[in-house]
C-alpha cells in the first residue's frame, strides 16, 4: 500500500555481513582435483553420527580467520563446509554471494566446489563469478558501494557438499583503530531470489590473531561458554573460539533483529567511547556550515514564529518536504557527511548530509543540535560494552530548557514531535565533543498513536444515510498524510474506498489536514443507500464489524491463524484503536428496549472497552483497544494470542429496533421501562404483556437480561418457560419451567 518510509530500511546484504566492506576485485582461484584430509576427517565424523535431517541444509562446517596488522588492516579468510539434503536448499545454495564495500575491501575467491555423494570434486567454472552492485531493497535513489562477490557452484543434488574460502582485506575506518563482530552461523543469501537462510552449524571455529602490543575488548552474545583459549605465538596473541551444534534459525513476520538471535563474538580495539565522540564531532561539526543562504532562508522560515518548538519543527518539516533523500556515498567512507552548503545547494542528501544541514540552521536561531548515532529496528541493539561504530543511521537531538525534542528529518512520513516507531526506544549515541552520551530514545503512548473510526447512521423514510469518520493521530497519520498527497482527487477516494470495504453509496468526502505535520488526519465519507428500509419488517438490526481493527491493527488475523512460533513477536508501537458507531432507528420504530451488556479486558498484553448508551433515539456503541505490549516473548506468544482472541469475540455486538406497537398498554409500558432499565418488576410486567401479544421473541431478548439480574427469580425463568413453550422450543421450556418451580415460584 505504502511505499517503504523509512531510509534506513533494512537491507538484505546487511543481514550478512554486520559490518561493511570494500573490495577491489576477485583474483582468481584455485581448483582442486583432490579432497583435503581436513574435509575427509570432518566428513567420516559427520557421517558416522548418522544425524536426521532437521534442516534442507546443515554447514559442517565454519572456519573464520582475522589477522589484525599493526595499522589496523584486517585479513579475514572465511571456509565453508555445507551438506545438502532438500531441493529447496539445492535452489538456495545453487548461487552464492559475498557482501562487500569496494572502498574498503579487497576480496579473493580462493575456491569454490561441489563435492559429489560419490566424492567428486566439481570446481566452479572460471566464467561462472563475478562482481556486480548489490540491489539496495529501499525505494530510494542509491549510489554506493557496496558490491555482491556472486558464484555459482556446479551439479548440487540431494547428498552433495559444497565447498568454498573467500578471503577480504579491510581497511580501517577509524585512523588505525579496528573492530569486528563475528557471527558463528553461516548467512546463505541467493541473489537471484533475494532471499536468506540461516542453518544448523555442526562445527563453527573462529581465530583472531592481533599483534601482542595490540589492545582488545570483547564480549559475547547469544553464545554458549564463549570462554577463549588464548596463546602466544611469537610477535601475535591468538584468542580462539568454537562453537557446536548451533541451532538452525527460522524467518518470520514480525520477529526481533536477526543480529539479536545469533551468536556472535563483538570486539574492538577502541577502549572507551570518547574516542568515537571525538572521531565523530569533528566530522560532522566541521561541515556545519552556516552560509548566508542557509541562514537567510532560516529567517524566512521562522519569521514571524515566537515558538522554539514551531521554529524546530518549521526548519525540520522543510529538510523532510524541500531535501531529497538521496543515499550517495560513492567512494567516501559511510559516515563521513558532506557539508551543509553542498546538501543545502543540492537539495538532496542522506541522513548524515541532512542532520548537518539541520544543525547550520538551528545554529541560524541560536539552537544547539546535536548528531546521534543510532540503530533503528530492525538491526541489532547497541552493544555500549564494547566501543565500535557500528551503527546504521544518524538522526538529531535538540535539547531546551523545557523539552528535548529526536528529529529524523529522512523519513517519508514527518513523524515530528515523535520520532518514527523503528528509532523508539532505542540506544543513540549522542556525539556532543564532550565523551559523547548514551541515551535511549522516547517511546509514544498508546495515546500518541490514536486511531479512530466514527460511524454515525441516519434514516431518512426508507434510505440510510450513513457518515464515515477516519481521524488518525501520531504514527500512521504521517504516513497517510505522505502517501496521500501524492495522489489525485479520484486516487484519493478510491483509496478511502478500499481501505473501509465500502464500494456503493459515496455522495461526498473530504479530507483534513494534510498540509499540517501536528494534526490529525481526518477522511470524512457520507453515503446514501437507497431503499435500505424495509416497511414490512418488524425488526431493524445493527450487527457490529472490526472495521477499525482490520484498518489498524491488520496484523490481528495472522496473529491468530499462527498457534506457535520459533522466535518473538515484534508489533511497531503502542497504539489506540476506537470505533464508535451511532445507531438510530428507522421510521416508526422504537428504541431499542434491551442494551447489550458491556464488556472489559485488562492483561499485560492490551486493554479493551466496549460499552453501550442511549442517545436521544439512538443508541451509541464504543469499542476501545489498546496495545500496550509491543514485544511478546515466544513463551508468552500463545497468551498473546488468546488475549487477541477473546477481544475479538467480544467486539461483536448486536441492537434490534422494533416496530412500534399499536397496543397503548404496551407503548405505556415499554416507556416505563426505558426510564427505569433496571427495575425488576418492570421488565417483568412488560414481558408478561409482550407474551400477552404474542411478541414471543421481544420477550426471550428482555427476559435473558431478567434472568442475568436475579438468577433466583423464579417468576423470571417461569416466563422464559412460558414463551420458550410458544415458540415451540419445548425441551428448553421444561428446564425453565422446572427451574422456576424448584425456585418455590407457582403461577
Amino acid at each position: 500500500m505504502f511505499k517503504s518510509f523509512a531510509k534506513f530500511h533494512f537491507p538484505l546484504f546487511a543481514i550478512i555481513t554486520g559490518f561493511f566492506v570494500v573490495i577491489s576485485q576477485a583474483e582468481g582461484f584455485e581448483k582442486r582435483e583432490t579432497l583435503s584430509p581436513e574435509f575427509i576427517a570432518l566428513k567420516r565424523e559427520f557421517d558416522s553420527q548418522k544425524r536426521e535431517a532437521v534442516s534442507g541444509a546443515v554447514i559442517l562446517f565454519k572456519e573464520n580467520q582475522t589477522t589484525i596488522g599493526n595499522g589496523g588492516m584486517m585479513n579475514s579468510t572465511a571456509h565453508i563446509v555445507g551438506k545438502l539434503y532438500s531441493q529447496d536448499a539445492i535452489e538456495q545454495y545453487s548461487q552464492i554471494s559475498v557482501p562487500f564495500n569496494s572502498f574498503y575491501d579487497e576480496i579473493d575467491l580462493n575456491f569454490a566446489h561441489t563435492i559429489s555423494p560419490e566424492g567428486k570434486i566439481l570446481s566452479i567454472s572460471k566464467d561462472a563469478f563475478q562482481l556486480k552492485n548489490a540491489q539496495e531493497d529501499y525505494d530510494v535513489k542509491s549510489y554506493s558501494n557496496q558490491m555482491l562477490l556472486t558464484f555459482t557452484l556446479p551439479a548440487l543434488e540431494i547428498g552433495s557438499y559444497f565447498e568454498y574460502e573467500v578471503s577480504i582485506k579491510k581497511k580501517p575506518v577509524l585512523n588505525t583503530e579496528w573492530f569486528y563482530d563475528h557471527k558463528f552461523h553461516n548467512i546463505g543469501y541467493n541473489p537471484s531470489n533475494e532471499t536468506v537462510r540461516i542453518d544448523p552449524v555442526y562445527i563453527s571455529k573462529f581465530n583472531l590473531i592481533i599483534p601482542r602490543t595490540s589492545k582488545i575488548f570483547f564480549s559475547s552474545e547469544n553464545a554458549d561458554n564463549a570462554v577463549p583459549a588464548i596463546k602466544s605465538e611469537g610477535e601475535t596473541v591468538v584468542y580462539s573460539w568454537i562453537q557446536k551444534d548451533l541451532p538452525q534459525l527460522f524467518f518470520e513476520e514480525n520477529m526481533p533483529s536477526v543480529y539479536e538471535l545469533l551468536p556472535a563474538i563483538k570486539m574492538s580495539s577502541i577502549g572507551k567511547w570518547a574516542t568515537i565522540d571525538s572521531w565523530a564531532h569533528e566530522l560532522f561539526f566541521q561541515k556545519t556550515i552556516l552560509s548566508q543562504d542557509i541562514k537567510e532562508k532560516t529567517i524566512e522560515l521562522t519569521r514571524n514564529i515566537e515558538n522554539k518548538q514551531d521554529k524546530i519543527m518549521k526548519i525540520a518539516e522543510f529538510i523532510n518536504t524541500e531535501i531529497e533523500y538521496v543515499s550517495a556515498r560513492r567512494n567516501r567512507d559511510i559516515y563521513y557527511p558532506h557539508t551543509s552548503v553542498e546538501t543545502f545547494t543540492n537539495q538532496y542528501g542522506n541522513c548524515q548530509d541532512q542532520v548537518v544541514l539541520l544543525l547550520s540552521m538551528l545554529k541560524a536561531i541560536n539552537i544547539k543540535g546535536f548528531p546521534v548515532l543510532i540503530s533503528p529496528f530492525p538491526y541489532k541493539r547497541t552493544n555500549t560494552a564494547i566501543p565500535s561504530i557500528d551503527f546504521a543511521h544518524v538522526i538529531a537531538y535538540v535539547p531546551l530548557k523545557t523539552k528535548s525534542f529526536w528529529i529524523d528529518t529522512s523519513s517519508d512520513s514527518f513523524d515530528f514531535p515523535y520520532l518514527h516507531w523503528a528509532n523508539q526506544n532505542r540506544t543513540g549515541f549522542i556525539i556532543n565533543g564532550e565523551d559523547g552520551a548514551f541515551i535511549t530514545t522516547p517511546s509514544s503512548a498508546p495515546g500518541d498513536n490514536k486511531n479512530t473510526v466514527t460511524q454515525d447512521y441516519k434514516f431518512n423514510d426508507r434510505d440510510l444515510l450513513l457518515e464515515l469518520t477516519l481521524s488518525i493521530e501520531g504514527a500512521r497519520a504521517g504516513l497517510y498524510k505522505y502517501y496521500l498527497k501524492q495522489l489525485s482527487l479520484e486516487q484519493q477516494k478510491n483509496f478511502l474506498l478500499e481501505i473501509t470495504g465500502t464500494e456503493k453509496g459515496l455522495k461526498d468526502f473530504s479530507i483534513q489536514n494534510l498540509a499540517d505535520p501536528l494534526a490529525p488526519f481526518i477522511a470524512t465519507l457520507k453515503f446514501e443507500f437507497k431503499n435500505a428500509f424495509d416497511k414490512n419488517t418488524g425488526v431493524w438490526r445493527y450487527e457490529d464489524n472490526v472495521l477499525a481493527f482490520d484498518l489498524f491493527f491488520p496484523e490481528m488475523q495472522s496473529i491468530l491463524q499462527t498457534k506457535t512460533r520459533e522466535n518473538d513477536y515484534i508489533s511497531s508501537y503502542k497504539q489506540q484503536i476506537v470505533q464508535e458507531s451511532i445507531c438510530s432507528a428507522p421510521n416508526n420504530f422504537s428504541k431499542m428496549v434491551v442494551l447489550p451488556e458491556n464488556e472489559c479486558i485488562e492483561n499485560e498484553f492490551l486493554r479493551f472497552n466496549k460499552k453501550f448508551s442511549r442517545e436521544n433515539d439512538s443508541i451509541k456503541v464504543k469499542t476501545e483497544f489498546l496495545l500496550e505490549k509491543t514485544h511478546i516473548k515466544q513463551e508468552q506468544f500463545g497468551d498473546f494470542r488468546q488475549a487477541l482472541g477473546a477481544v475479538l469475540n467480544k467486539w461483536a455486538w448486536e441492537i434490534n429496533f422494533y416496530r412500534r406497537p399499536g397496543n397503548p398498554k404496551l407503548v405505556s409500558l415499554i416507556e416505563q421501562f426505558e426510564k427505569n432499565p433496571d427495575d425488576l418488576n418492570t421488565l417483568i410486567n412488560l414481558c408478561r404483556q409482550y407474551i400477552a401479544d404474542g411478541s414471543y421473541n421481544e420477550a426471550m431478548e428482555l427476559l435473558q437480561k431478567g434472568i442475568g439480574m436475579a438468577p433466583e427469580n423464579g417468576e423470571v425463568h417461569y416466563l422464559n418457560g412460558l414463551a420458550l413453550g410458544y415458540l415451540e422450543r419445548f425441551e428448553e421450556s421444561k428446564i425453565s419451567l422446572k427451574k422456576a418451580h424448584n425456585l418455590g415460584y407457582r403461577p
